[in-house]
């Protein structure tokens, strides 16, 4: 496979790894949505729709 290919492989397994784990802190009540935000680099909307369908 190409570096390139790799390369993008490798983000969306992060971008979804950082979801799931915005996820998990926001229904186990650990962060406000507002800190979720801002530590993953989300939206406040994104976190918003995790919450709503999970990942």
């Amino acid at each position: 496979m190409s570096e390139i290919l790799l390369d993008k492989i490798e983000n969306r397994g992060i971008e979804k790894g950082v979801k799931m784990v915005a996820a998990r802190l926001l229904t186990d009540g650990t962060l406000t949505i507002d800190k979720i935000a801002e530590y993953c680099k989300l939206s406040i909307e994104e976190v918003k729709e995790l919450a709503k369908n999970g990942v």
